[in-house]
């Protein structure tokens, strides 16, 4: 299965999205396994490929939980999975 990321540099490049993080003072790390338990998984509807847009909350070494979650699109095709980056919020 091959996973393919990336942002489209429609609102923000990667860079700029590392800068907005290390701007916001905190360390992204891996959550836990349960927090993915907590994403939100909505189905798009009458679009081809298969598309889903998944949110859910992100976690800092400072905080754990944070409050800063991210907003991505998967999408399925034969040979894999792409990942769209849409946005991180702030809650």
């Amino acid at each position: 299965m091959i996973f393919q990321t990336h942002s489209k540099g429609q609102r923000l490049s990667a860079q700029d999205m590392a800068q907005a993080i290390s701007d916001y003072g905190r360390r992204l790390v891996v959550p836990p396994d349960d927090a993915f338990k907590l994403m939100d998984v909505v189905e798009v509807r009458n679009v081809k490929p298969p598309q889903w847009s998944v949110n859910m909350p992100l976690w800092t070494q400072e905080e754990g939980r944070s409050d800063l979650s991210i907003g991505v699109t998967l999408i399925s095709y034969e040979e894999g999975f792409k990942i769209e980056l849409d946005d991180i919020h702030v809650l």
